[in-house]
């Protein structure tokens, strides 16, 4: 009666997350165990009640003892993980919180299947569950020379599955602690990562298709439908691979380099063994095929280093002294935050424009990331600079010049310019 009470407690409800209506199940189940209990006491079986009753409550008392031990095993967790600004490792600094969270899903997991697994010891259908599973699992169909079963594929599965984990820890392992600490050229550490992950991946393939029973003979058909598939359709998917094979060992590129590809600009994300993806200024994923990269011409911003030249176009007005339009505007960009002096900057007179003398301006930045802001600041020094030394930025101008005008015309403009009689047509 306590349990059906708590049961239809609204407040039980409001629990966070699953925890609420799982409790409420559980107490629901409860109720209904307790009910056949007493009922198969009325009858006289007086065995099946004991059994019933003390398994809700050892299963109950199980239940209670995991969510306790899982409770502090995640404070403990959390308490022993080291901070972001402290020691330890570097993987754990940075990545405490996923760190903490996948742990905390492994041990919730482990309890949920250790506690089915008692619960159904005790109420004594372990047994019979596990003659019917296995039963099910075993029953098996011939097809040619290779036999499927359930349980044959449900361990093909889930080696797939652990292979893929696996393959993932390594690759975290090797860029969070590993890699980073070593001395290595430029972008193989992303390679050996990348590689590493891959290589596991078909390792881990192959062993779950042993796990699983078959033999390398019985995948020969596989293997020939594979290539049949290839020859037919799948050239494109082959040669971005192998493009990505090349990418990762001759390193033209590497994430976080920023690219030209195609019109597509963008800093680099990821490269797959497929495609690469690019995260454009705009903020789009834009996904570049391997092959383009390697087939088509692409521009490396920062493959050697982030240096980058700022140019500027600027104009003065016939009649100013080029040399000390040149002076001035050499100042300006020597005294521009941002600009370095190795390269050193250079102010070019590039020739008579239409209506202005034109002057091509030149500087250097090591800050890559930051140049369209320090190319903002350098042009409007040097506009402020030009103002204050009166030299003149002028505007396009035109000369009309009328080779002969209608009567209408003429009298319009006689009569609007109270001048002498423009020439005859």
């Amino acid at each position: 009666a306590w349990l059906a009470w708590r049961a239809r407690k609204v407040e039980v409800q409001a629990l966070h997350g699953y925890l609420g209506p799982l409790l409420q199940g559980g107490a629901w189940f409860a109720v209904l165990v307790l009910a056949v209990s007493a009922a198969s006491n009325l009858a006289g079986n007086l065995t099946l009640a004991e059994m019933l009753t003390s398994a809700l409550i050892d299963s109950g008392y199980m239940a209670l003892v995991l969510y306790a031990g899982i409770t502090v095993f995640i404070a403990l967790l959390g308490q022993l993980l080291p901070q972001p600004d402290g020691g330890g490792l570097r993987m754990l600094r940075n990545h405490a919180p996923q760190v903490l969270h996948v742990a905390s899903r492994i041990a919730a997991l482990a309890g949920v299947a250790g506690w089915l697994v008692y619960t159904a010891n005790r109420f004594r259908i372990y047994r019979p569950l596990h003659d019917a599973i296995e039963g099910i699992v075993t029953a098996s169909i011939q097809v040619g020379e290779i036999d499927l079963s359930l349980g044959r594929l449900l361990v093909f599965v889930l080696g797939v599955v652990l292979a893929v984990a696996f393959a993932r820890l390594v690759r975290f392992l090797l860029r969070e602690q590993v890699l980073p600490n070593m001395t290595l050229p430029r972008g193989v550490d992303n390679s050996v990562a990348s590689l590493s992950y891959y290589a596991l991946l078909f390792v881990g393939l192959l062993a779950a298709l042993a796990a699983a029973g078959l033999q390398i003979g019985q995948l020969a058909f596989l293997f020939g439908a594979m290539g049949v598939g290839i020859g037919l359709g799948l050239q494109d998917v082959v040669k971005n691979f192998v493009s990505g094979l090349i990418l990762m060992f001759e390193r033209p590129v590497q994430p976080g380099d920023v690219v030209d590809v195609s019109g597509t600009s963008g800093r680099v994300g990821e490269i797959g063994m497929r495609a690469t993806t690019i995260r454009t200024f705009d903020g789009a994923d834009v996904v570049v095929p391997n092959g383009m990269l390697l087939a088509d011409k692409f521009t490396n911003w920062t493959l050697h280093d982030q240096h980058r030249r700022i140019d500027i176009a600027v104009g003065v007005a016939y009649g100013s002294d080029p040399e000390r339009v040149a002076n001035l505007l050499l100042e300006v960009v020597k005294g521009t935050p941002g600009i370095v002096d190795v390269p050193s900057p250079a102010v070019l007179f590039s020739g008579f424009g239409a209506s202005s003398l034109d002057f091509a301006v030149r500087g250097w930045t090591h800050d890559f990331d930051n140049w369209p802001t320090i190319r903002s600041q350098l042009a409007t020094r040097l506009y402020a600079a030009l103002l204050d030394a009166g030299i003149e930025i002028p505007f396009p101008q035109q000369d009309l010049h009328l080779r002969s005008l209608s009567d209408d015309v003429a009298r319009q403009l006689r009569g609007a310019g109270g001048g002498e009689d423009p020439p005859p047509a």
